[in-house]
């Protein structure tokens, strides 16, 4: 998709009017009608002349386009590209959470909706073991609690070429200073007036104990979220110690979904964050979150982004008997998918 800057129009000025303001003709290279003069055409590369004394002119002509195709961006479409500031990014490591407005636009997320619903109505991964009740015992698909399905884009390849996909990566590479090792997506759906709670849970615990890993999500409601639809819940700097025991959801082993094994302490004051479609909040693998029943009258679609850098293996490696103890449907489907296929089932994902 182009950036909106090549295709929006700017209310009351046209791209290439003589009214467009003067900073926009100073950057275009383009003769301003008051201006009066040509000026200085200099792009992106940053090489506007060979003299230095023209190298200021330069990059304020460049910031000054910036400017312009992030203003245009808003107007249009009513967002900007995430550009994380050394506050938000602070507050990441602090807090174990961040919330970001919208990171796609109206047009996207409806396409995405739509994409998002056709995968829940064919199960899209049942046979592989993507597909599956996150909080029941999977027996009945048709009556699924709160159905689940991993790596997503294997089965809607278009999902990762959105602009919410790329703008997902940004936020992680920003935030991991680097390039993400790993990048994939699962999806939750919790349908209307539905009872079922996630509980409370860290992420990292769904992953094996032999590493030691650096991992964030980023969780994305395809349609306006609140604590009446099941937004998420955080518990502030619960990142900051190691993994806490868990079990699986209701202590039954037939469940693939994992919940707090212990009380929550007393001085921790859950944050409830309510979110607009296409915003997103980010945490860490070790924080703590939440989500509530969906009392809406409509689904609440929920797509999560996840990105870790390379995990690093542990000399001993980290004890975690509710992995040991499960036996899910999941589980099964999909080592019995990696038998035929030769393909290695996914690890499950929170």
């Amino acid at each position: 998709m182009p950036s909106p800057a090549h295709h929006c129009t700017v209310p009351r000025t046209s791209r290439h009017s003589s009214q467009a303001p003067r900073w926009v003709w100073a950057a275009r290279g383009k003769r301003s009608p008051r201006l009066g003069a040509v000026q200085p055409a200099w792009g992106i590369s940053g090489r506007a002349s060979n003299h230095s004394s023209r190298s200021w002119i330069d990059m304020y002509g460049n910031l000054l386009l910036w400017i312009e195709t992030q203003v245009c961006a808003v107007l249009h479409h009513g967002f900007m590209d995430p550009i994380l500031t050394p506050d938000q990014i602070r507050s990441y490591f602090l807090e174990g959470w961040l919330s970001l407005p919208a990171i796609s636009d109206e047009e996207e997320l409806a396409r995405l909706r739509v994409v998002y619903d056709d995968l829940f109505a064919r199960r899209a991964g049942r046979d592989t073991g993507d597909q599956f009740d996150l909080a029941g015992d999977d027996a009945d698909p048709t009556r699924a609690r709160m159905p689940q399905i991993l790596n997503p884009q294997r089965y809607a390849p278009e999902l990762a070429e959105t602009r919410l996909w790329r703008n997902a990566v940004r936020i992680a590479e920003a935030l991991f200073g680097q390039a993400p090792h790993s990048f994939g997506a699962h999806a939750i759906c919790k349908p209307a007036g539905s009872p079922q709670e996630t509980p409370w849970h860290q992420d990292e615990p769904y992953w094996g104990g032999g590493y030691d890993y650096q991992g964030l999500s980023i969780w994305i409601p395809l349609q306006d979220v609140d604590a009446h639809s099941g937004c998420m819940s955080f518990i502030p700097r619960s990142h900051w110690g190691e993994i806490l025991p868990h079990r699986p959801i209701g202590n039954d082993d037939r469940v693939h979904g994992l919940e707090l094994d212990c009380p929550l302490p007393a001085e921790m004051a859950p944050v409830c964050v309510p979110l607009k479609a296409g915003g997103c909040t980010i945490h860490h693998a070790r924080s703590l979150h939440y989500t509530g029943p969906n009392r809406a009258a409509v689904p609440r679609r929920a797509l999560i982004l996840m990105a870790g850098l390379q995990p690093a293996k542990r000399v001993v490696p980290k004890v975690q008997p509710w992995l040991d103890r499960q036996k899910t449907k999941r589980a099964q489907r999909a080592a019995a998918y990696a038998t035929t296929h030769g393909d290695a089932p996914k690890p499950p994902t929170g």
